[in-house]
């Protein structure tokens, strides 16, 4: 569906207002809608008597307006055409709501495009939505305004804004997942104290939901590469092998090993040999001992050094540019060559 087979659609709103013929401008509607293409018309005959409302009069109630909206926008909505959704947005009453009844509308809202369209019409401001949402990170943990404002870079990544996500219940399936909303906020939030948020949580959380999250991170080759880029010194401080840090490692190289093995998709297959190879040649050269004790020490605060410069060197180049075959090359090698003795 394009704009132009919405056109009679909008033309014939175009000639709806408070004096229309409203019978005939129904059966006229019906006609239109009977026309359009794809699973729009069941859509829109649902929709027809607060679209008639919405155009035949000229006075509205703010609260009777975002309560037809709510109504509308369900699942369906969701899935229908861009164009479409563009012509809702557009005849939408301009009502003058007060500051409160938009903070309470968006905290509900499960739809990403309704916020990003209610800015655009200059319906509510980017700063009072940053503004309502940071005052009250609870009361938005579940709604599509905070995921649009994540996405948008509107909101300053911190440890309130992270902890809020990370302790929300499960979130409805027309909102960003859990985990996609703190990769969002882990991508934005560029110094070590989201690093260490991101090894506190996945540490803490049980195999199956920290597996989960390191899935959506591998889907992500310039977040992954800075976190194995953090892990690597921090695999040669460790001493016990129950340590955090190494159940954090062994997770992420758990879950490129499955990958490698269990599946087909090239580009998740390049994205778990590359980390894959990072994470084990790290990890390799933390741990190189020697069979000789007494040249133990030397040799392995050397080789952690190494360990620390060769994981900078390569993690830092695929942040910049992961999609650069020569970034990535070396250590998706490393990763294809181990996930050939794994198959067998």
């Amino acid at each position: 569906m394009t704009p132009k087979s919405l056109k009679p659609l909008l033309e014939l709103f175009g000639t709806l207002n408070s004096n229309s013929d409203l019978t005939r401008f129904r059966s006229d509607y019906r006609e239109v809608v009977r026309r359009l293409p794809d699973n729009c018309p069941g859509f829109l005959v649902r929709a027809q008597h607060t679209l008639v409302d919405w155009g035949s009069r000229l006075d509205h109630e703010p609260e009777v307006v975002l309560g037809q909206w709510q109504a509308l926008s369900d699942d369906e909505f969701d899935s229908l055409p861009d164009a479409l959704q563009t012509l809702l947005f557009r005849l939408m009453p301009k009502s003058k709501f007060s500051p409160d009844q938009w903070r309470s509308f968006l905290a509900e809202c499960k739809n990403a495009k309704l916020v990003e369209a209610l800015l655009k019409l200059r319906l509510i401001g980017k700063k009072d939505l940053c503004t309502w949402i940071v005052s009250d990170l609870q009361f938005f943990a579940q709604s599509a305004a905070l995921d649009f404002a994540v996405r948008a870079n509107l909101l300053k990544p911190n440890g309130k804004l992270w902890g809020t996500i990370a302790e929300s219940a499960a979130r409805s399936s027309r909102l960003m997942s859990r985990n996609e909303l703190l990769v969002s906020v882990y991508e934005r939030w560029k110094d070590a104290h989201a690093d260490r948020a991101l090894t506190t949580l996945l540490s803490t959380d049980s195999d199956e939901a920290s597996t989960a999250l390191l899935s959506v991170l591998l889907d992500s080759p310039t977040s992954a590469a800075r976190f194995i880029r953090f892990l690597a010194p921090e695999l040669g401080r460790q001493n016990s092998s129950e340590s955090a840090i190494e159940r954090v490692n062994n997770l992420f190289s758990q879950l490129c090993v499955d990958a490698l093995t269990g599946t087909n998709d090239a580009l998740r297959l390049e994205r778990a040999g590359t980390a894959f190879g990072l994470l084990r040649l790290t990890y390799d050269l933390a741990r190189f001992k020697t069979d000789k004790p007494e040249l133990n020490s030397g040799i392995e605060l050397t080789l952690r050094k190494s360990a620390v410069a060769i994981a900078n060197s390569i993690a830092h180049r695929i942040e910049e540019n992961p999609a650069a075959p020569q970034n990535s090359a070396f250590v998706t090698l490393r990763g294809g060559e181990m996930a050939a003795v794994l198959r067998g």
